[in-house]
Parts: structure tokens; sequence; C-alpha cells
């Protein structure tokens, strides 16, 4: 279980890479890290609302992580974790980018230091 907010770290590292989320199942639970930079969505904010209906899930802005034991997901899910961690992910992923304010004109910040 340690080694995927390892992995998760890692990934983070590899140039033009903003957010790294890994996942595996030990002792019969999903273990799902993210990471990001902490300039986008908060990681912890995102890993509860997709997670915490199925486990424990939770972090800060930059890290976070979820456990979710396969006894609590239905049966085509047990048998395909990452079919659903995806799913999950991406669609709260997705909800939250349209929740985003619209970029300034001229750039990130607006033509102001860009």
């Amino acid at each position: 279980e340690d080694i995927v907010p390892y992995i998760a770290d890692f990934c983070l590292e590899v140039e033009g890479i903003e957010w790294a989320v890994v996942s595996g199942v030990y002792d019969r639970k999903i273990v799902v890290s993210a990471r990001n930079y902490g300039t986008t969505r908060s990681a912890g904010e995102l890993m509860r609302a997709a997670f915490s209906a199925y486990g424990s899930a939770g972090g800060h802005r930059s890290m976070a992580k979820a456990v979710i034991p396969l006894d609590s997901l239905d049966e085509k899910d047990a048998k395909d974790p990452q079919r659903f961690l995806r799913r999950r992910f991406v669609e709260v992923y997705q909800a939250a980018l349209k929740s985003l304010p619209p970029p300034r004109p001229g750039g990130k910040n607006g033509g102001k230091g860009d």
C-alpha cells in the first residue's frame, strides 16, 4: 500500500505532468493516490467527491489518498476496479473543470506579467 504514493510522487516529476493519479489493489482494497502542484483544483476535494461514498478519501490541495474496500463496490466494478476509478475520477474532474471561471483575455494572468 505504501508504494502507491511514492509512484504518484515520481510520476509528478515527469516534465509536463500536472496531475498524477496512481492506484493499486492491496488486501482487497483499492488504494488511490493523487498528486498535483496545488495550482489547479484541490486533490483532496476531488478525491473526497469521487470516492468518499465508497471508502475513506481526502487530503490536501496537492496530495490526497482514497482507500476503497472492493466489497463496497457492486460486482461489475469490483471485477474491474481500474475502470471504476477512471470513470469516477474523470466524472468528478470534468465537473470541477466546468465550475472554473473562464480564462481571462490576454493569457492566464489577463496579460499582466504573463
